[in-house]
């Protein structure tokens, strides 16, 4: 079955829109520092990964961030590094599709540390203060 807009699946949805609502069911969501390089890498912009699969990502950037159609996307807390081509834009908001190999690096991988002083109370000591 098809229609106006092209192909159908068997729902009757289009192609397009049955494959843009897989793409969003297999994203895991994230939020994960990110930085998009571009020009050889001479030029980045900071962003937020918000949702990621194998295929592509939704990205967060600053207000008035200026971000190319095509730029290298480093996710440095996992040791990744692929290169990307703009699929879409809504305000600070884009999403992406990744056009090379995701390239992990373990000496890229930034290890994440944690101050125990703000996870964990502190207990009382057992020594009576003077007083």
């Amino acid at each position: 079955m098809s229609n106006e807009f092209g192909a159908a699946d068997q729902t009757g949805q289009p192609q397009e829109a049955a494959d843009a609502s897989q793409t969003r069911e297999l994203r895991k969501r994230t939020f994960k520092a990110g930085i998009a390089s571009y020009q050889n890498h001479a030029l980045t912009t900071n962003c937020t990964v918000r949702d990621f699969n194998d295929g592509g990502a939704k990205l967060r950037f600053e207000e008035n961030a200026f971000v190319p159609e095509n730029f290298t996307l480093t996710v440095p807390i996992d040791g990744i590094r692929v290169d990307c081509q703009v699929k879409w834009r809504r305000g600070e908001e884009m999403g992406v599709v990744f056009m090379s190999e995701i390239d992990q690096d373990p000496r890229m991988l930034r290890k994440q540390s944690l101050d125990l002083k703000y996870l964990m109370p502190r207990k009382s000591s057992l020594r009576k203060r003077p007083g």
